[in-house]
């Protein structure tokens, strides 16, 4: 199978590897630091007393689409 010609691919976190590539990985990257950062908040106000029955704790954070050609539309038929 030929890549984006049969088969799109796309990968989560800009690892370097998807770079070195042909073609270049198309990727949704992440803010990783900024994800664990607030686990850590979240675990330390858990460990501070932060109540269990409370709701879950939710964050939403951007992500980007960083496209190098790993991804086509279907062939049309």
């Amino acid at each position: 199978m030929s890549v984006p010609r049969d088969i799109s691919l796309v990968s989560f976190d800009n690892y370097s590897w998807t770079q070195l590539v042909e073609p270049q990985i198309d990727v949704i990257e992440l803010p990783v630091e900024a994800m664990a950062l607030a686990c850590i908040e979240i675990l330390f106000d858990l460990m501070d007393g932060g109540a269990s029955s409370e709701p879950p704790v939710r964050r939403v954070f951007p992500a980007r689409l960083v496209v190098r050609g790993s991804c086509a539309p279907p062939p049309t038929r």
